[in-house]
């Protein structure tokens, strides 16, 4: 099961990496670091096999932030799972805008280990096939 963890902050990324891998069955989680690297990444079709992508929305890049990153998931038609990885009521706002639809987000600060674990089982407990063999709902 491929996790892609967007996310700009090394230590958020060791944190996060450790805590999926550890208590989702399965689970490999890619870290793409900037929104610049996530464009290119989800531009890519040969990258398309994953299972569950979380987004951080606050990427620190002025260029290419989470809602950049969203607008390139939705032009790229990707069809999986995706959870916001923010507190900010404004980015959630935003980012549920350009989906077009309400998203699972997961708590960022501080880190709360139990949501992160319920909401990405909640996610992914109802199938676990690549994206490529499914059709998402939501």
């Amino acid at each position: 099961m491929v996790i892609i963890l967007v996310e700009d902050n090394p230590v958020n990324q060791s944190i996060m990496k450790k805590i999926l891998e550890s208590n989702v069955k399965n689970a490999l989680v890619k870290v793409i670091g900037s929104g610049e690297e996530a464009v290119k990444f989800f531009n890519n079709k040969a990258n398309l096999h994953f299972n569950l992508i979380i987004l951080d929305g606050n990427l620190g890049s002025k260029a290419i932030n989470g809602p950049q990153v969203a607008e390139a998931i939705v032009k790229t038609e990707i069809d999986a799972p995706i959870a916001l990885w923010t507190d900010d009521k404004a980015m959630i706002e935003i980012m549920e805008e350009v989906f077009g639809r309400a998203l699972p987000h997961l708590d960022k600060s501080p880190i709360n280990k139990s949501n992160i674990i319920n909401v990405v089982k909640s996610i992914l407990e109802p199938t676990t096939e690549p994206t490529a063999q499914r059709r998402m709902t939501w």
